[in-house]
C-alpha cells in the first residue's frame, strides 16, 4: 500500500536537511575507501521511478554502496517531494 507520512515528520525531516545543507561547502572532495562503492547519480528532476531504477541496479544506500547526488532532485518531476525525502 502506499504510506503517508505525518506533516510534522516531513517538517522535521525538511528542517533537520535544511540545517546540514547550509553548513556543507558548494564542493566536496569526495574519497572512495578500499572495498566501498560510489555511484554518482545526476540531474533527478524529481523522478521517483528513476531514483528508484537506479537502487534496482545498484542496490540500497548503505555504508558501503554509497551514493553521490549531483543536484536537481526536485525542480520538475511529478514527485520532487518523495525524492528529496
Amino acid at each position: 500500500g502506499n504510506a503517508v507520512l505525518d506533516e510534522d515528520v516531513i517538517r522535521e525531516i525538511t528542517d533537520q536537511a535544511t540545517d546540514v545543507l547550509r553548513e556543507e561547502p558548494n564542493i566536496v572532495k569526495v574519497t572512495v575507501p578500499k572495498g566501498k562503492t560510489m555511484t554518482v547519480v545526476g540531474d533527478l528532476h524529481g523522478q521517483l521511478e528513476d531514483l528508484l531504477h537506479i537502487f534496482t541496479l545498484k542496490g540500497l544506500p548503505s555504508d558501503t554502496n554509497m551514493f553521490l547526488f549531483n543536484g536537481d532532485f526536485v525542480d520538475r518531476g511529478m514527485q520532487s517531494c518523495e525524492v528529496v525525502l
